[in-house]
């Protein structure tokens, strides 16, 4: 990254140029708004990639036995409920309410658990995801001396011409 105003090259982490002291924060974070998404095909790092991969396997793993525990449970209940109360007891009308009961309740869980995921990718854009700048090299090192030929000003040239004139006048040489 370079400096908007003087064009020192500085590292992205700087917070001022070390040349002028200009505040570089806001110019690197438009810099990041800027910079191209990354491909999702290709990994931003390599090991952090993994393991961003592998979180993501390894949720949607616990995601599904969560699921197959949680069906089996119901399924279980729903058996209870149709063997025990309903064929063994002969209550169909007490065992077939309490059925509409247990599969409304999951209905409605399941209901509430879509709706929180809408809401999370909702979120997810809404919210701008800037990419990082590229770290460069560290900035703890000292600048090189700058090797910058320093110019006449304006009013040194005006003096000199102006004792030069009073001279003349004076009759001086």
């Amino acid at each position: 990254m370079h400096c908007p105003n003087c064009g020192m090259q500085s590292a992205s982490e700087q917070k001022f140029c070390r040349a002028c002291g200009l505040n570089l924060e806001k110019v690197a974070q438009t810099l990041a708004e800027q910079l191209p998404t990354l491909s999702p095909t290709l990994p931003a790092s390599g090991s952090s990639a993994e393991l961003v991969e592998r979180q993501k396997k390894i949720e949607r793993w616990i995601a599904g036995l969560c699921a197959t525990a949680g069906a089996a449970f119901i399924l279980f209940i729903i058996y209870g409920i149709v063997y025990k109360v309903m064929m063994v007891k002969g209550k169909v009308f007490e065992g077939a309410l309490f059925l509409f009961l247990i599969v409304g309740l999951v209905t409605a869980l399941l209901l509430v658990m879509y709706r929180e995921h809408l809401r999370e990718q909702a979120a997810k854009a809404a919210t701008p995801q800037t990419p990082s700048l590229p770290q460069s090299e560290t900035t703890a090192k000292l600048l090189e001396e700058a090797r910058v030929q320093p110019f006449a000003s304006v009013t040194e040239r005006t003096t000199e011409l102006l004792a030069a004139d009073k001279r003349r006048n004076t009759g001086e040489v």
